[in-house]
């Protein structure tokens, strides 16, 4: 009879799992889920030279018990400089899934051949699998956000008496500015609030730079001329460890 091992299913994740970024940290994400769910997960970082991924691949390959699955966790248009890499073509005959996130309503062309690369396309939410779905066929996989503390969503957490209701933007400028558009969230959150009302808005960013090529519309200095003045409206620039 086949060992437990034979059974199980081999997955080569591909990202950005030397960065401390959004994408950094989809990647620990999901290589956790994969793992929690008994996948025999073979992490490969994205940034990593080219001659060290070839060689990494075709020790992956050759170790697979199963029909090999390739997921990358990385935008669309990053996909293809990953194939290159794979100087022996392996990637072309395993199967590929894409954990792609995008926020608008339709990819951007340089997104198309990252697409046709993959077989299927993972998504975090309903709505970023139905961007992709005229595309590939999508699956919703959601995030594995919480591993090893299930007690953390039922911890209590110390409050002040009358503490406003806080809602939370967060975005990077190497991300873009103008598409993750925390100028918009505080117009909606001026626009549907009182003055009077007990709120309060965080906008989390870092990598602050106004020369950045992202804020060429000045986003970020109408951003601050919008809420300047506003005390329910508080920017934080700088960097949280983990335990922050």
């Amino acid at each position: 009879p086949a060992s437990v091992a034979d059974s199980l299913q081999d997955v080569l994740l591909i990202g950005h799992a030397g960065k401390e970024t959004g994408l950094g940290r989809n990647y620990g994400m999901l290589k956790a889920g994969l793992e929690t769910a008994g996948m025999v997960v073979t992490g490969l970082d994205f940034d990593t030279h080219a001659n060290t991924v070839s060689d990494q691949i075709v020790r992956w390959r050759e170790g697979c018990r199963s029909k090999p699955v390739v997921v990358l966790a990385v935008n669309a248009n990053d996909a293809p400089d990953f194939f290159l890499k794979d100087r022996r073509g392996i990637l072309l005959d395993c199967y590929g899934c894409g954990f792609f996130l995008w926020e608008v309503s339709t990819p951007p062309t340089v997104q198309q051949l990252g697409m046709a690369l993959v077989d299927e396309i993972w998504a975090p939410t309903k709505y970023v699998a139905d961007i992709y779905a005229p595309f590939k066929p999508t699956h919703v996989v959601g995030k594995g956000l919480f591993r090893g503390d299930e007690d953390f969503l039922r911890r209590e957490r110390p409050g002040k008496a009358h503490s406003p209701f806080t809602f939370v933007t967060t975005f990077d400028f190497d991300s873009s500015i103008e598409r993750k558009n925390p100028l918009a969230v505080v117009l909606a959150f001026q626009d549907a609030f009182r003055v009077d009302e007990n709120v309060e808005l965080v906008v989390k960013t870092s990598n602050v730079s106004p020369q950045h090529w992202s804020n060429a519309w000045k986003q970020w200095e109408h951003m601050l001329g919008a809420s300047a003045g506003d005390k329910r409206i508080r920017i934080v620039n700088q960097r949280y460890s983990n335990e922050d």
